[in-house]
């Protein structure tokens, strides 16, 4: 996860602060019965230490209809604003550092910066090429982000120069080479692992998302490597895509892997591919599953 490998990195190779709070927050389905433990949960569940100076908050949005009163999300941000200041000694300075412009995160922003020292708005991906469902309004909060922050990462230079900002910076993705020289057969997943002896593999890792998905291509690729398993590893926010998948026989979807057991599964592919279609919303990507 690229965001939260900068903020540990970050926080533990300088000397200027003393420590961190990497806030990632979690939608509650729909349900009563989740939302009740969602509620608990919000005021219960503590900060979990994941580095020496870094603490991790998982706060649950638990009210109901965020997404269509905008008056609700702001109250839920402000409480998970006042619960993530807890944590914060009185009177100290701290950055805001933000990395996602989607709905919840905004308003929660919206409230942290109005006491952070600094801005700094990471942009991982080019967020305007994704498809909009809210008539504008998360293009009106990106732009707001932009406008508002003290200062803009960019993940390439075409991000950087859609976005122009005084004080920008490029800021490309980076892979853990040590950790992807550690591969061993232990990893077991029917039927896929441990790799059956002769079978070929053309894998793929990460989200095989609407918009950047080459389905025509894949399509050839099918028919035309009948001998080979194409495996998909990780998900789809299309249920055109995994429908797609589905109906071939050599392809298939093999959920989300633990990232310790992520080199084990890349080592076992003869061919790994990235089947995406060249357009705007790739423009704006740095893929972290070429360099893995």
């Amino acid at each position: 996860m690229r965001n939260e490998k900068i903020f540990l990195e970050l926080t533990a190779n300088q000397k200027n602060f003393s420590g961190g709070i990497f806030v990632d927050p979690v939608v509650t389905s729909s349900g009563l019965l989740h939302r009740v433990e969602s509620f608990v949960r919000f005021f219960t569940s503590p900060a979990i230490p994941v580095a020496p100076t870094v603490l991790r908050i998982s706060p649950r949005f638990f009210l109901p209809f965020t997404f269509r009163f905008s008056c609700l999300a702001k109250f839920q941000a402000w409480l998970l604003a006042r619960k993530i200041q807890q944590y914060i000694p009185d009177n100290e300075a701290f950055v805001l550092w933000i990395n996602n412009p989607n709905y919840t995160s905004y308003f929660l922003a919206q409230e942290l910066g109005k006491k952070a020292e600094k801005v700094v708005f990471d942009m991982a991906d080019d967020y305007l090429a994704f498809d909009e469902a809210d008539n504008g309004a998360s293009r009106q909060r990106l732009f707001d982000l932009v406008t508002n922050s003290d200062a803009l990462l960019a993940v390439n230079s075409m991000v950087a120069s859609k976005y122009p900002h005084p004080n920008t910076l490029v800021f490309n993705n980076c892979t853990d080479f040590e950790h992807f020289q550690k591969s061993g057969p232990s990893y077991e997943l029917s039927p896929f692992f441990p790799k059956p002896d002769g079978q070929k593999y053309v894998g793929f890792i990460g989200g095989l998302n609407a918009g950047r998905a080459d389905l025509d291509l894949l399509d050839k690729l099918f028919s035309s490597i009948e001998e080979a398993v194409f495996l998909f590893v990780g998900y789809s926010n299309s249920p055109e895509i995994t429908d797609f998948i589905a109906q071939k026989k050599n392809a298939f979807f093999v959920p989300f892997v633990d990232y310790r057991v992520l080199p084990s599964v890349v080592k076992s592919f003869d061919v790994a591919i990235v089947p995406h279609l060249i357009n705007e919303h790739t423009h704006g990507n740095d893929l972290l599953k070429v360099l893995d």
